[in-house]
């Protein structure tokens, strides 16, 4: 491992690339990184809530907070207890006794021995408490999913010219929240080395000053632009 070290530290120097190994590593070091996150705010992170409505939304609150705080006390992460698609299954019909708990598509039997009343529990006050308040999402224009599509390939573009990863850069998600919000975009391409290296190129593009080619020498697509 020494030797890996010494070899990726002489790299990094070699490259001009210390710095984005020290601000890679300050991120993983913050504290903040690793604050638990609010039992009762899970919800919103669970995929499929965005289609729930009134109790349903409410049972979901109830019962991921429910799994939160269980998989911390039994030291254990939160789908070892029950998946995310079967809280949603849950939440949307809930089961009125143990036998039906049982009959639930990613339920786990041990699971539902251990922790079926607290489960029913949860989903019974879930069903007695006003919803959240819920803000509705931006969705991008289907118009735009173009643009969102020739950022891709221009991330792809700058990623290997870099030869870094594309999707350590940024998702398509990222993408898409940049051609709607620019550089107000809350998403790591647009902080540190990432938008020196790839974003300011990007959101160079978005304003219509960065230009693709073909380089008909080595038939590979090339994004220039001009940089400050």
């Amino acid at each position: 491992l020494e030797g890996v070290y010494r070899y990726l530290v002489k790299e990094l120097e070699t490259r001009g690339r210390s710095d984005w190994a020290r601000e890679e590593f300050a991120a993983l070091e913050a504290s903040e990184a690793y604050s638990p996150p609010d039992p009762r705010e899970v919800f919103r992170r669970i995929r499929g809530h965005q289609r729930l409505r009134g109790a349903e939304l409410s049972r979901l609150r109830e019962i991921a907070a429910w799994r939160e705080e269980t998989a911390r006390n039994e030291n254990t992460t939160p789908s070892r207890l029950c998946m995310d698609a079967a809280l949603v299954s849950l939440s949307r019909r809930p089961p009125e006794t143990l036998e039906a708990l049982f009959e639930v598509r990613g339920v786990r039997a041990r699971e539902a021995r251990r922790f079926g009343r607290e489960m029913l529990e949860a989903l019974t006050r879930g069903s007695g408490t006003p919803p959240p308040e819920m803000k509705p999402p931006r969705t991008l224009p289907k118009q735009m999913e173009p643009t969102v599509d020739f950022l891709v390939l221009c991330l792809r573009i700058l990623a290997a010219q870099q030869e870094v990863s594309a999707s350590l850069v940024a998702s398509r998600k990222d993408l898409a929240d940049i051609v709607m919000y620019g550089e107000k975009a809350r998403v790591a391409l647009l902080r540190g080395w990432r938008k020196e290296a790839l974003g300011d190129a990007l959101l160079a593009t978005l304003e219509g000053t960065a230009t693709a080619r073909i380089a008909p020498e080595t038939q590979q697509v090339h994004l220039e632009w001009q940089k400050e």
